[in-house]
């Protein structure tokens, strides 16, 4: 608490912003913070996708009752330097999808570029959907800062998570499949409207 409060006694105008490895002392130092980011690596150690939501959602009551905002930050990495495979396209857009929909209000990724890794010498498929990505995902912003979020699904059977943000009179439906495979039909209450974005390996029904 004293270099929090040393740092916003010299600028209270700026976040203070903690990135930690283990995201189980997360609610340890969240009160001593405003924005709090757990680095969850799960892509591509193992394409266990589903990993970034139950530790997101283990977390944030904690960080909640202490006051800070819940952040992410995410594996954007991988092939050149690194031993790992390079993330793809889909997990990109997954785990991005999967940290709104635990709950979190920021997403950072590491890393465009740094010693070991370029990311304009990464896939095509994969620089094309980073590059296209903002602009799907501006838009959506006020929805999930200032909408009530409600979840409809966690995974469970078929590998499916989804959660509606309710902004005024408009409805924002996300569903996003975790698993390594198609995951079928996912039998959520998606009632039409404007879909912005459809990955063959979801069938929502409606």
């Amino acid at each position: 608490f004293g270099f929090y409060d040393h740092f916003k006694n010299l600028d209270e105008n700026h976040l203070c912003y903690t990135v930690l490895c283990i995201p189980g002392q997360c609610v340890k130092y969240a009160p001593c913070t405003d924005v709090i980011a757990p680095d969850i690596y799960i892509v591509p150690e193992g394409r266990e996708l589903g990993k970034i939501y139950s530790i997101l959602k283990d977390v944030k009551p904690g960080v909640d009752v202490a006051g800070a905002s819940l952040w992410v930050v995410l594996r954007a990495y991988g092939g050149q330097n690194w031993e790992t495979p390079p993330v793809t396209a889909r997990e990109f857009r997954t785990e991005t999808y999967l940290g709104v929909i635990a709950g979190v209000k920021g997403v950072i990724y590491y890393t465009y570029h740094d010693l070991r890794y370029d990311i304009s010498k990464s896939p095509v498929e994969y620089q094309d959907a980073v590059k296209a990505f903002p602009a799907e995902f501006k838009p959506l912003i006020p929805f999930f800062l200032d909408g009530k979020r409600t979840v409809l699904a966690e995974g469970a059977p078929d590998g499916v998570y989804a959660a509606t943000w309710q902004l005024g009179d408009r409805t924002l439906y996300v569903a996003v499949n975790a698993a390594a495979d198609a995951a079928g039909a996912a039998d959520c209450p998606f009632k039409g409207g404007d879909v912005l974005h459809k990955e063959e390996s979801v069938e929502v029904t409606k």
